[in-house]
């Protein structure tokens, strides 16, 4: 007799498990049948039909305002943007050209453009740009956020993954790092510990010390602020793996800058803008001086001659990064501009903070270190983390700086620099790494390779006999990603 094997289609109580449960005992008769049946085709077959609508719309009203203008060049596109689908499609001329198996799958468009595509439609959605803004303030209004965002208490807003760092296991667990190891259509590096130790034994061989700076989130520091099941007087919460993870790089050799502790016994304690997920100018600033006192007490780095930088006084006002994930009407009134005072910094001759390649510090950094930098964040210009530690040290600065993925997006950049035979580490004795808490639980700490200096010192060879080198070839634009003080052909 043959054995019949059960194959397991999910884990046991797993949201599958009980939708099947429900499905089971659920009674639904023919009539209410077809009427989900219809509404569910309507629903479908609607949002195609309206989006071709008004796309076709917009792009003839588009050709008849060139038109009387008398607008030469090319037309506007009258057909949905739905059709570009083609575009990642192999062509004929490439499939002919794939003899074997794996050619033929290699012709096979990415996840990630299959998904920019996906995101982009979602984007462009008439539907979704009319009804999302309203019932996501339906939603806002009962505390309810979105997939990003989380609704807090008199008008502060959290950022989901760093809710995630408090809730789940800890990031060291084994069952965790093998999880995340296999979640995702690409598998990551999960393990901080591996890409910190590796970063570390580049640095050590050029005579470079690595001081490693985990920003908290607001999360961390201002729960009362989440849910009323915290007061004023709580303790800082934390994941449940960071005191062995600060405890083994202590142990290697790595000090970790813990700006809980610091600004704890400082007595200053850490704020963050309500709506937005960085830290208040203020607190950025004192961040900025207990990383000098922490610098000077471990003797990191040699004395040198005073800088000569000032501060000067700025008033800034925007509307934080985490309402904006709502993405609620532009009137709506649950969530208030946020005015804050920043304090850019000034070189000896009155001029904006810049950074200096000849540094013996450099700085690795995340939005946490540009939202007072970048002017396109809306929170000012001139008086980020970088020219904060300048102006506490009174001292030169290197940096290198990008928004978001703080495990690897920094380093990857140092990298690409070295590769191109830009040594960003030449005469540097100190390089400071910051990066959001949050990335210990979802950053993809990658290993990524550092070019030696004999590798680089081949390159500029190469480069002298190759004036092309460093000539952005023809078709070829320049990227700029965050600050890094330097530009990268693509």
């Amino acid at each position: 007799m043959q054995t019949v094997r059960e194959i397991k289609l999910y884990d046991k109580g797993s949201r599958e498990e009980e939708a099947e449960v429900s499905l089971k005992y659920t009674v639904v008769t023919r009539r209410v049948a077809w009427v989900l049946v219809a509404m569910f085709l309507v629903t479908i077959l609607l949002e195609p039909i309206l989006q071709h609508v008004s796309e076709i719309r917009t792009g003839l009203a588009a050709r008849r305002a060139a038109a009387t203008k008398g607008e030469s060049g090319t037309p506007a596109r009258i057909l949905p943007q739905v059709y570009d689908v083609v575009d990642l499609l192999p062509s004929w001329q490439s499939i002919r050209q794939a003899h074997t198996c794996r050619e033929a799958w290699m012709l096979l468009p990415p996840v990630k453009k299959i998904n920019a595509f996906e995101n982009a439609l979602k984007e462009n959605s008439e539907s979704a740009r009319f009804l999302l803004p309203r019932a996501q303030t339906a939603l806002c209004r009962i505390g309810c956020g979105n997939e990003k965002a989380y609704c807090g208490r008199d008008g502060w807003l959290f950022y989901r993954p760093e809710i995630d760092y408090l809730t789940e296991d800890g990031f060291l667990t084994p069952d965790r790092l093998k999880a995340r190891s296999r979640s995702g259509a690409e598998a990551i590096q999960p393990d901080p510990r591996k890409a910190i130790l590796q970063f570390q034994e580049q640095l050590k061989k050029r005579g470079i010390q690595l001081v490693v700076m985990p920003v908290p989130s607001k999360a961390m520091v201002a729960p009362g602020d989440f849910t009323q099941r915290y007061g004023a007087d709580h303790a800082i919460l934390q994941n449940p793996s960071f005191d062995k993870f600060t405890a083994e790089l202590e142990a290697a050799g790595i000090p970790v800058f813990d700006i809980n502790r610091a600004l704890h016994d400082s007595g200053k304690g850490l704020t963050y803008l309500a709506t937005d997920t960085h830290w208040r100018p203020e607190t950025m600033e004192a961040a900025a001086q207990l990383l000098r006192d922490f610098i000077t007490k471990r003797s990191l780095l040699p004395a040198a001659p005073a800088a000569g930088y000032k501060q000067v006084v700025d008033v800034v006002t925007n509307l934080g990064d985490i309402a904006v994930m709502l993405r609620l009407p532009e009137e709506q009134k649950l969530y208030t501009r946020q005015t804050v005072t920043i304090h850019p910094v000034l070189n000896s001759r009155g001029e904006f903070w810049q950074a200096d390649r000849k540094s013996d510090v450099l700085l690795l950094g995340d939005s946490y270190s540009n939202i007072y930098s970048l002017d396109a964040m809306g929170w000012g210009y001139g008086a980020g983390f970088a020219e904060q530690i300048g102006f506490a040290m009174q001292r030169p600065v290197d940096r290198i700086v990008r928004n978001d993925a703080g495990a690897f997006a920094t380093r990857q950049l140092l990298a690409r620099e070295l590769a191109q035979g830009r040594d960003r580490l030449e005469g540097k004795k100190l390089v400071v790494w910051e990066f959001a808490v949050r990335e210990l639980t979802s950053g993809d700490w990658k290993m990524i390779d550092l070019k030696t200096p004999e590798e680089i010192a081949a390159l500029k060879a190469q480069a002298t006999h190759d004036s092309s080198f460093f000539v952005a070839p023809a078709g070829k634009t320049v990227r700029v990603s965050g600050i890094v003080d330097s530009l990268s052909f693509v």
